[in-house]
């Protein structure tokens, strides 16, 4: 077996400290706290990035899972060593560094509003649900942000929550306008 972190492996555990603050603990016997942190990680970032890096996600049990990301994220907890050899030499700098400057600046700012939004107690988990639902029932304000998430999930009624979810999505989708916006005109144009 191998024990060696990929390219992908170091990205999400560089992701999850940007955002986070805090290393990503293999939790192999323990609740799966990090596993639905990542989960919900992961589908943002695919959500913001158009990337097909991340697997496909699903609606299950009121809650958005990747299987394909789930059995990546098990595979990464017997990792251990690999994991505390990677946290050790982590440096901020060489984490972007790999990235061209419009892919760094663009990382850092998701991570930089997604970071602010856990710091004030935000759950994550709650943000990618309501930016999943978001796609099929738009919501015009935090209210229906609100009634969105209490007609998706099982006993959930805080209004707090989903207005503070609400401006972070809110957010995320002007830095998303921002960077389109800054692309070339001739990207868009047909010749």
């Amino acid at each position: 077996m191998n024990l060696k972190l990929n390219y992908l492996e170091k990205f999400m555990l560089g992701l999850y400290y940007q955002v986070f603050k805090s290393p990503y603990k293999p939790i192999m016997a323990f609740e799966k706290e990090n596993h639905k942190n990542m989960q919900a990680l992961c589908f943002i970032i695919s959500k913001y990035f158009y990337t097909s890096i991340f697997p496909t996600y699903f609606w299950k049990d009121y809650k958005l899972y990747s299987p394909e990301l789930e059995t990546l994220l098990n595979s990464l907890d017997r990792k251990v060593y690999s994991i505390i050899n990677y946290y050790n030499n982590y440096n901020e700098d060489e984490f972007f560094e790999i990235y061209s400057d419009y892919i760094k600046n663009k990382v850092n700012d998701y991570t930089l509003v997604l970071n602010d939004y856990v710091k004030f107690n935000g759950d994550l988990e709650i943000l990618s649900i309501l930016i999943f639902l978001n796609s099929t029932e738009v919501s015009y304000d935090y209210y229906d942000a609100h009634k969105i998430l209490s007609n998706n999930l099982l006993n959930y009624d805080d209004i707090n929550m989903s207005m503070m979810s609400y401006n972070c999505m809110l957010e995320l989708d002007d830095l998303n306008l921002e960077y389109v916006l800054e692309k070339k005109p001739e990207k868009f144009c047909v010749s």
